[in-house]
């Protein structure tokens, strides 16, 4: 099947795979927006992207893949409202609950909450399947957090599989660090042809110099263990939180000789990708 991606905003991206379209974490607020949190505040950076003409482009979808709904740069109010018009939505266990209790009367959205390795398959009126399977994500180092508070923000990585892959499945992080969890992404799947990694290396004051997704030094140890063909950036900027900018990426990758694997997108561009 034909595979193309438009990347829009942060983590969202539209994902058309034959005759499947998906949408991942629906950011869709204007820029300028604040969100505060007890520990933390999130600060969306100023910019010029029209948000009508963006929610207008993303067209008809299947399923939103949603890494978790915890945080509004992965599901913002107006994400969020777009997500109970559209007819499913895959994500994390305790994420569809949440979703669930917010429901608003009317929404007619299919909540598909997924457990670790749990898999969910669409199937298209001509016959076609896409296999997507929850796979691990950690937003924090094991240590950093009691075992009873990362259940509360509990995050997730998918694989996406369908017949006729030649180059192998496709990877999205979702917000995560490098952790020993995601080896064994590389044992269940060992070809991964396109990886979409969460990078930023988000950091809060009260976190210190703890990142919370994907720095570049981390993503060069993730590329070790999966080993996918080609790495494609998403989650990198527009937020205050974010650390680290897309040309050190650039550079990191240049030293360790890998630079050729970074396929940076056009936001609101449409690219075309073998696998």
């Amino acid at each position: 099947m034909d595979f193309h991606i438009t990347h829009y905003d942060t983590a969202m991206a539209r994902l058309d795979i034959g005759p499947f379209r998906l949408l991942t974490d629906p950011v869709l607020d204007p820029p300028g927006r604040v969100y505060a949190f007890p520990a933390w505040r999130l600060e969306k950076l100023g910019g010029t992207r029209d948000r009508a003409a963006l929610a207008a482009g993303i067209g008809s979808v299947h399923a939103v893949l949603l890494s978790h709904a915890q945080h509004r740069d992965n599901l913002d109010e107006a994400g969020r409202a777009l997500l109970y018009t559209l007819p499913k939505t895959i994500t994390t266990v305790p994420s569809a609950a949440s979703l669930q209790r917010r429901r608003p009367a009317g929404s007619a959205t299919e909540l598909v909450g997924l457990d670790e390795w749990q898999s969910h398959t669409l199937t298209a009126a001509t016959g076609e399947q896409l296999r997507i399977t929850a796979v691990p994500a950690q937003h924090a180092p094991g240590w950093m957090f009691p075992e009873r508070l990362q259940a509360l923000g509990k995050v997730t990585g998918f694989v996406l599989e369908w017949e006729g892959q030649r180059d192998g499945a496709v990877y999205i992080s979702g917000d995560t660090v490098a952790f020993s969890g995601l080896r064994d992404i590389a044992r269940r799947f060992p070809r991964i042809g396109l990886g979409l990694f969460h990078l930023g290396s988000a950091r809060f004051p009260v976190t210190g110099p703890v990142r919370l997704s994907l720095s570049a030094r981390a993503a060069l140890k993730v590329d070790d263990w999966l080993q996918p063909g080609r790495i494609v950036p998403i989650h990198y900027d527009g937020w205050q939180h974010f650390s680290q900018t897309p040309a050190e990426v650039r550079e990191a990758f240049r030293r360790a000789g890998r630079a050729h694997k970074l396929h940076w997108l056009t936001p609101g561009a449409r690219t075309s990708f073998t696998l």
